[in-house]
């Protein structure tokens, strides 16, 4: 999705609705709670249950970084 490919071991993460709720990426998919997700947006819907753009949703800590940054921005 949008040609970005993120590396094993990247962790998200989102506080929604006062639960912090948190993903990793494994074998190109992104797990949350336990199931497989192809995309951030979907992996963003199996917490908010509607459709949201997970690029937007998600803050993205990439392996061997320090610092959290918005999953948007590595788009551009």
């Amino acid at each position: 999705e949008g040609g970005v490919r993120l590396p094993a071991g990247t962790r998200l993460q989102k506080s929604y609705k006062g639960v912090l709720h948190e993903a990793i990426v494994k074998d190109g998919k992104i797990n949350v709670h336990g199931k497989n997700f192809a995309s951030p947006s979907m992996a963003a819907i199996e917490i908010t249950g509607y459709n949201v753009n997970g690029w937007r949703f998600w803050k993205a800590l990439m392996p061997g970084s320090g610092k959290w940054i918005s999953l948007e921005s590595l788009r551009h």
